[in-house]
């Protein structure tokens, strides 16, 4: 739903009217409401009451019959249809439309017995005894399923009603429900008059709230109104306003607090211009002053700056000279350590070449040793080639013998034969070894003129050492010399470089300062000139308030 104007952006007064309209509106609503409901409730309880009572008579009108149900044969039509006057007359004075018993058989419901109305009688139009129940209400079918009783409001062939059903048990055992069934249509009318004529009484009584509350809130919103003038005024910098309200409730209070807010207001505003004025003067003298400290700081840190310079320049001399001699005097130790290994080194050269010429001398002896085994070597040789050559001729002359013999001598002669090729193959492998201990001969004195020619350069070698091991250990002596004097070289000018330093760092720290001076004297002239203009802006804006007594204006309220 729309409205002709926004809710946020209208009136206090017409927001409160609002507010308040829907409040009693939506009490009334729910008075209504309630009414119909808990008159509705009530004759729902009145009916169902009704219903119950009506179905407990039934139960005790029809036990009887529906034992004898049990034998249908006994069952004739007289008694059946007493039974169903019986309780039509029930119904009439009762004051419900239908009375009636179902039973279920084989899964299907039929009547047992059923009440008749006056019309349907002379219609001859009522129902007969186990008439089939076509149409079951579903408050029927949960009565026959749970055994409970049920209420339920359903339209058939027969109207709209409002129906109980309880399931039931006769002394004989046979199980069946009473049913009561209550036209509604009368209970809705009554229904629908109360809900008129408690709309209606709602009605009157949202007018008169309407009305009352229209009456109550238009003074206030008179008195808000100019409250909010006054306010309006007050935030545009007018502080002449002066509130006057004869209310003696919270708005009353309001107004008045308003006024002693205002009048220290402009107390306060009258101290705080005094103030900008002699904050603007002070201002202006801080500013020049700490201007003239700037420029007499940076002249000093200029001079200092120099200062430091030229101790940076004698202390970088001082501190390379210094590098110079340490590093000159860390190659002399390098030499120094490099000519001790030297030391070391020829002199265990020298160890290891006497150990050589031993070697070589014992392994010269061996070789001549080995050369005179040799030639023992080869006289055996030559006696084992000896033996081989007359071994052959023995079993050359053995073979002409067992020639000679004929038969007799065969095996001889082969004996003969084998002892020749076992002498020509020895005399071969002895002519073998001859060759063999011949050529090692030759090496073997080969080998002791190389060892004779070696120990002669070992001897030459071991010499040499000798003679570079002296020339190291002068050598070591000159750098320890020179490493000495170039550490007293380094000590002196690290000292001087320790001293330069620490008169450098000295100069720079007054640098530093007066720097630091310097930034904070034109920091405090930006802090002067800052505050200058805020003392200036603050004089506006306190300039916009108006406080003059002949600007007076008051607001009245009268309620």
């Amino acid at each position: 739903m729309r409205f002709g104007f926004s809710y946020v952006t209208s009136s206090l007064s017409r927001r409160l009217t609002l507010m308040t309209v829907a409040i009693i509106f939506a009490t009334v609503a729910l008075f209504v409401g309630y009414g119909y409901w808990s008159q509705k409730s009530a004759g729902l309880a009145a009916v169902d009451g009704k219903l119950l009572a009506s179905a407990a008579a039934v139960k005790m009108e029809t036990d009887a019959f529906h034992d004898q149900m049990q034998n249908p044969a006994a069952i004739d039509k007289g008694a059946y249809e007493l039974m169903v006057k019986d309780l039509s007359r029930f119904a009439e004075e009762a004051g419900v439309k239908y009375v009636y018993t179902v039973m279920e058989k084989e899964g299907k419901l039929f009547f047992s017995t059923s009440s008749y109305t006056r019309e349907e009688m002379e219609k001859g139009e009522h129902t007969k005894m186990f008439d089939p129940y076509e149409d079951p209400s579903p408050g029927l079918k949960a009565a026959i399923a749970d055994g409970k009783v049920h209420f339920d409001e359903y339209t058939d062939q027969w109207g709209s009603f409002r129906s109980v059903f309880m399931p039931v048990t006769s002394p004989g055992g046979v199980r069946y429900v009473t049913c009561v069934d209550l036209e509604i249509s009368n209970i809705a009318a009554m229904l629908q008059k109360q809900l008129l004529y408690t709309s209606l009484l709602g009605c009157l009584v949202f007018m008169i709230a309407i009305v009352a509350t229209m009456l109550m809130i238009h003074p206030m919103s008179r008195t808000i109104g100019v409250l909010t003038e006054g306010v309006s005024r007050i935030t545009k910098g007018d502080l002449s306003v002066n509130l006057e309200c004869t209310r003696t409730d919270e708005l009353g209070r309001l107004a008045r607090d308003m006024n002693g807010m205002v009048a220290n207001l402009r107390s306060i505003v009258g101290s705080v211009q005094e103030s900008a004025s002699e904050i603007v003067h002070a201002a202006g003298d801080q500013y020049r002053r700490a201007l003239q400290m700037a420029t007499d700081a940076e002249d000093v840190a200029g001079q200092a700056s120099t200062v430091a310079t030229a101790g940076e320049e004698i202390a970088g001399t001082s501190g390379e000279i210094t590098q110079n001699c340490i590093n000159t005097s860390e190659a002399s130790a390098i030499a120094n350590r490099m000519a001790s290994s030297g030391e070391d080194v020829v002199a265990e050269t020298i160890t290891r070449m006497h150990r050589i010429a031993e070697r070589v001398n014992e392994t010269a002896q061996t070789m001549s040793g080995l050369g005179k085994r040799s030639d023992q070597i080869g006289v055996i040789a030559a006696t084992i080639e000896d033996i081989a050559d007359q071994t052959n001729l023995i079993a050359l002359n053995a073979a002409i013998e067992a020639a000679r013999a004929g038969e007799v001598g065969r095996g001889f002669a082969v004996v003969a034969d084998e002892v020749r090729g076992l002498a020509e193959r020895t005399a071969k492998a002895t002519r073998e070894i001859t060759t063999m201990i011949r050529t090692i001969q030759q090496e073997t004195a080969g080998a002791i003129a190389s060892m004779q020619e070696g120990v002669t350069e070992v001897n030459a070698g071991t010499d040499g050492a000798a003679r570079s091991g002296k020339a190291l250990q002068e050598i070591l002596e000159q750098i320890n010399a020179v490493s000495f004097q170039v550490n007293q070289i380094a000590t002196a000018s690290g000292e001087q470089t320790i001293t330069t330093n620490e008169i450098s760092k000295s100069i720079h720290q007054i640098t530093h300062v007066v720097q630091e001076t310097a930034q904070s004297a034109h920091e405090s002239a930006d802090a002067a000139d800052r505050m200058q203009l805020l003392a200036g802006r603050l004089q506006e804006l306190m300039n916009q308030f108006r406080t003059a007594e002949t600007e007076t204006a008051s607001a009245s309220v009268t309620t």
